[in-house]
C-alpha cells in the first residue's frame, strides 16, 4: 500500500498492476465462461431491472458523439438483467452489432453479496466499486475528477492515456453537453488526421496498456483516457476516490469553479482575459510561490489556508452573488 501511495498516488503517475485482483470470484476470459458467470450472478442475486445504453451498429462500436451528426449517438433504456445477458449472448456470433452496455452502476445496489467479496487494498475501504458490463465497444478520451483504479474482470480492455496538458490536441466536445458528464473528445478511436491534425502530438505523448482478467490500471485525476472493450463479453470494476464523481461530499468541485469562471469571463476582451489569467496564475495556481508569504500570519485570510469557517463564509457569499433574487 505505502509503495503505491509513494510512487504513484502521491505523484499522480499512471501504472498497470498485473494480477492485482487475480483472486476475485468473477474472473472470466472466454465469452462462454463470462456469460455463464453473469447468468449465475443473475440467478443468485436477482438484480431486477437495470439501466443500459445502446448505440446502433452504424456507430461502429463507439459510445459518444456521432461522427456524422456530432450529436450523442446512443440511447438509454431499462431492462431486466436476465434479458440483458440474453441479448448480449445473441449478439456474440454477429459480425456487425450494436453496442449494449451497463455502465457505472454501484455493485452493492445490484449484486450486494458480490460487492462484499471484491477487495481493493489500494484505496479507502469506504470507496464503493462500480461495474461495467457489455459487448465490444469504446469510449473516446475523457477525464474524471477523481483518482481511478479500473480492474478487468472479464474479457480484455485496451487503455490509451494522455497527460492532462494534451487537452488542446484532443478536440474536446462541448463541456456542457457530454456523453456521461465528463468532457469527451469528438474524435473516433482512429481519428482522421486531415480533420484532426493536432492529434498526432497527443498520440506521441500517449501511454498504452492492454489488460486481461485480474489486471488493474491506476488512472490519476484529470488524465485523459480512451477505453476499448475488445472481447465479445467484457466486465470492468472500477473505484473512484476523491472528487465529485468519487462521492467525496466534503470536497468542493473544481469543475464547478471552471464553469463559473467561463460564465464570468466569456465576454471579456483578450486584454482583460490576459490580465485575469495573470491574477489567477499568482493567487490560484501559485506559479510564483506562496502569494501570502509577505502577509503577517494573522492577516492572511483565505490565502493562508481555507479553514472550515472560511469555507462556510465563502459559500454563503458566492451563493448570494450567484442567486441575488433568492
Amino acid at each position: 500500500m505505502s509503495g503505491f501511495e509513494d510512487e504513484y498516488l502521491s505523484t499522480q503517475t499512471p501504472v498497470v498492476i498485473r494480477g492485482l485482483v487475480a483472486d476475485w470470484p468473477i474472473l472470466a476470459d472466454s465469452p462462454a465462461d463470462a456469460l455463464e458467470k453473469l447468468r449465475d450472478l443473475g440467478r443468485d442475486e436477482r438484480p431486477g431491472r437495470i439501466r443500459v445504453v445502446e448505440a446502433p451498429a452504424k456507430e461502429r462500436g463507439r459510445i459518444g458523439y456521432s461522427q456524422q451528426s456530432g450529436r450523442l449517438n446512443f440511447s438509454r433504456k431499462d431492462m431486466a438483467f436476465a434479458a440483458f445477458v440474453e441479448k448480449l449472448e445473441q449478439l456474440v456470433p454477429l459480425d456487425s452489432v450494436m453496442v449494449l452496455a451497463l455502465q457505472s452502476t454501484f455493485i452493492d445496489e445490484i449484486f450486494p453479496k458480490l460487492a462484499n467479496r471484491l477487495t481493493m487494498p489500494l484505496f479507502d475501504p469506504a470507496v464503493r466499486p462500480r461495474i461495467w458490463i457489455g459487448n465490444q465497444g469504446s469510449v473516446g478520451a475523457h477525464f474524471d475528477d477523481a483518482d481511478n483504479i479500473a480492474c478487468v474482470a472479464m474479457g480484455r480492455r485496451r487503455f490509451t492515456l494522455f497527460p492532462t496538458g494534451q487537452i488542446e490536441n484532443l478536440y474536446i466536445g462541448p463541456i456542457d453537453h457530454t456523453p456521461a458528464g465528463a468532457p469527451t473528445t469528438l474524435m473516433g478511436i482512429e481519428p482522421d488526421l486531415a480533420r484532426y491534425p493536432k492529434f498526432s502530438k497527443a498520440h506521441t505523448a500517449a501511454q498504452f496498456a492492454e489488460l486481461r482478467p485480474g489486471d488493474a490500471i491506476f488512472i490519476p485525476t484529470l488524465w485523459w483516457h480512451q477505453v476499448e472493450a475488445l472481447s465479445d463479453i467484457n466486465v470492468l470494476v472500477n473505484y473512484w476516490q476523491g472528487g465529485a464523481i468519487g462521492g467525496d461530499s466534503g470536497a468542493d468541485s473544481v469543475f464547478d469553479a471552471l464553469l463559473h469562471a467561463l460564465l464570468a469571463t466569456h465576454a471579456l476582451s483578450p486584454e482583460k482575459l490576459k490580465a485575469w489569467s495573470e491574477i489567477f496564475d499568482y493567487l490560484v495556481f501559485r506559479k510564483s510561490g506562496n502569494p501570502a508569504e509577505h502577509i503577517p500570519a494573522n492577516m492572511r485570510g483565505v490565502l493562508g489556508g481555507v479553514t472550515e469557517i472560511h469555507r462556510r463564509q465563502l459559500k454563503t457569499y458566492l451563493s448570494a452573488r450567484l442567486n441575488p433574487d433568492e
